[in-house]
């Protein structure tokens, strides 16, 4: 009986784990386009990827490319640009709105292989959205390196 509740607890305590860490942290606006972002892109991928593509698919991305446009639009810088050198910022500011762009351009690309009945073409530009998004998140999101 007390190990039936110590692994429920356990278990409990696990299932919780990411969204107490994920409470303690504090949305930021840059943060709020992103997560926007991701739900609109997720939701055109699953329809991509299982050919299941829809009017719905082409307004998921043209809201995904608009959160990143607006980011632009709206000069949002990653949170973790305080943690960059002084000497850095410049360079750093420039990498990530040359992602920005380049991750705007696969969207538009995207959305033309969608309109023009391309699912191929389709397929591989999520391949390389999924690839740049990694990429970008490796270098803009986490800490940087100095």
């Amino acid at each position: 009986m007390k190990n039936r509740l110590l692994i429920t607890v356990t278990a409990l305590l696990l299932a919780a784990s990411p969204l107490l860490r994920a409470a303690d942290e504090p949305k930021t606006p840059l943060g709020e386009k992103m997560e926007a972002l991701n739900t609109a892109y997720k939701a055109a991928k699953k329809q991509i990827t299982t050919s299941a593509e829809s009017p719905e698919t082409l307004a998921e991305l043209s809201k995904a490319k608009m959160e990143l446009q607006e980011a632009l639009k709206e000069n949002l810088k990653p949170k973790n640009l305080a943690l960059v050198p002084a000497d850095g910022k410049a360079k750093y500011l420039e990498g990530y709105e040359a992602k920005m762009h380049q991750m705007i351009d696969l969207f538009g690309k995207l959305e033309m292989a969608l309109k023009e009945k391309k699912h191929d073409a389709a397929v591989a530009l999520v391949t390389e959205i999924d690839a740049l998004n990694k990429e970008s998140h490796t270098a803009y999101r986490a800490k940087p390196k100095m």
